[in-house]
């Protein structure tokens, strides 16, 4: 959501495999953070990601986005929802 980022600021969305339940596999994708992009996945117990480097804007500049949850009605199948384990890579 920001105009102009630079992709050698930083900044990219990291999707990670899922190889242990406790923590992410190997980065499967990654997805730059350019402006009016949207990235749609399934958030499950182990849906890996974030951006786990850091990243350098120039001062005054910063790395926007905006995040929505879809959700539905627990069937007799789903599994036990936890909130988010924030995990080093």
């Amino acid at each position: 959501m920001t105009p102009e980022w630079n992709a050698d600021w930083g900044g990219s969305l990291g999707l990670y495999g899922n190889e242990n339940d406790n923590a992410p596999g190997k980065l499967v994708q990654d997805i730059s953070p350019i402006f009016n992009r949207a990235v749609l996945f399934d958030t499950t117990q182990n849906s890996w990601h974030g951006f786990p480097e850091p990243i350098h804007p120039p001062a005054g500049k910063m790395r926007k986005s905006f995040a929505v949850y879809y959700m539905t009605d627990i069937t007799k199948t789903a599994e036990e929802r936890y909130r988010a384990h924030y995990v080093g890579v």
